[in-house]
């Protein structure tokens, strides 16, 4: 579990290009803080990456700056907003089954001028916004 407390969460420190990657073997990755735009000036991940997991649960709103990217095996599950900037992706690979309790939004373009995808590849995907 990553930040087990409502007021805890993962940003960035504000410099250049903050990527963060997770890696499990067949484990799970529970996040329970906010992700992105914490306080104490940190902003959002330019990358966010989850690999090899099982299930993957986020608990609260997510950021990021740039693409979202989980190979999973099992359900991963959104109980918030994702919010995607500059031109990020949203790539979700391998699961079971995946649960988007809030929106989803891509919001502009990357340096390049090209807009987002949303890409889910699973065996069942269960949309309850």
């Amino acid at each position: 579990v990553l930040g087990g407390a409502v007021t805890h969460y993962l940003g960035g420190d504000s410099a250049d290009e903050d990527r963060l990657v997770l890696r499990t073997v067949g484990g799970d990755i529970r996040i329970a803080a906010r992700v992105g735009l914490g306080d104490e000036g940190s902003d959002a991940f330019e990358h966010f990456e989850i690999e090899a997991a099982d299930d993957v649960t986020f608990e609260q709103d997510l950021i990021v700056d740039g693409d979202l990217i989980i190979q999973a095996t099992g359900i991963v599950t959104f109980h918030g907003n994702i919010t995607l900037r500059n031109g990020g992706s949203l790539i979700i690979q391998g699961a079971s089954d995946i649960v988007l309790r809030g929106g989803v939004t891509l919001e502009g373009t990357d340096a390049g001028g090209a807009v987002g995808d949303i890409v889910l590849k699973a065996d069942e995907i269960d949309l309850r916004m």
